[in-house]
């Protein structure tokens, strides 16, 4: 599948981006492990962004008070978070006071789902995924964000990127037969766009250019397919992008501010 690059997006470093695998491949290595499956959930993923935006391992992994920061820079903190997003408040609040953060939000808009032999280890079966993440998706996650958005010290980076993601059967029933899987690990296969958020500006990469100047949360849904319309001006709001002008029955109206 060709990924069709948004042109608000910032397109990734394809070159960078190898090296930073390769980089996390070898410290997977370094600690004996040679496949980097189920050592620590999404610990690849997690290793190679770090790679990727800071190569100096002195920089990874640095104590902030009572926090490690994933990278510590003379400007910035960069906090990767492969997962919930709202695990970083306790950090936010205290690194945002003081610190300039990035957080990190890694989304596949490319997976390859592969089963693993939980007794060999060995890959059993491989199909591509039928979902394709895009900003909306970020929405809930950006929501259990939220009080921290507008805050003049945070920036949120989304990245795209191809995966493959493995995943191995859960314990047999006693009728013999696996109920689901679970997942074991995500490996990044290559980095094709990133967007920044920042500004009420940036948040307005969310608006399509259709939309009539008063709109509401079911115009925006109609036009983007976001399921999460409401949460998204939930957030919009927040930021200063737009601002809720009016009620028409039970739906708020809203512009965007100027």
């Amino acid at each position: 599948m060709d990924i069709k690059i948004p042109e608000f997006a910032i397109p990734g470093n394809a070159s960078l981006f190898s090296q930073a695998c390769d980089l996390a491949r070898r410290f997977a290595y370094s600690d004996g492990d040679k496949s980097g499956i189920g050592r620590l959930s999404e610990r690849r993923l997690h290793s190679t962004l770090k790679f990727y935006y800071e190569s100096d391992i002195s920089l990874h992994e640095i104590k902030v008070g009572p926090y490690f920061a994933d990278i510590l820079t003379s400007s910035r903190i960069i906090e990767i978070q492969t997962g919930d997003l709202g695990l970083l408040r306790k950090k936010l609040d205290f690194f945002l006071p003081e610190h300039r953060v990035t957080v990190v939000h890694p989304m596949a808009s490319e997976l390859r789902i592969s089963r693993i032999d939980p007794e060999t280890g060995e890959r059993t079966s491989s199909r591509k995924s039928p979902l394709h993440a895009d900003i909306y998706t970020a929405v809930p996650q950006l929501y259990r964000i939220r009080p921290y958005l507008s805050h003049r010290n945070l920036a949120v980076r989304l990245v795209f990127l191809s995966m493959e993601e493995f995943r191995t059967p859960t314990k047999k029933h006693a009728w013999g037969r696996h109920k689901g899987s679970v997942r074991l690990e995500r490996f990044p296969e290559a980095l094709h766009y990133e967007v920044d958020l920042s500004t009420p500006e940036d948040y307005r990469v969310f608006l399509p250019n259709e939309l009539p100047k008063r709109f509401t949360s079911s115009d925006l849904k109609c036009l983007t397919g976001c399921k999460n319309a409401s949460l998204l001006l939930t957030i919009l709001t927040s930021v200063g992008t737009v601002v809720r002008v009016g009620k028409i029955g039970n739906s708020y109206v809203y512009e965007i501010k100027e």
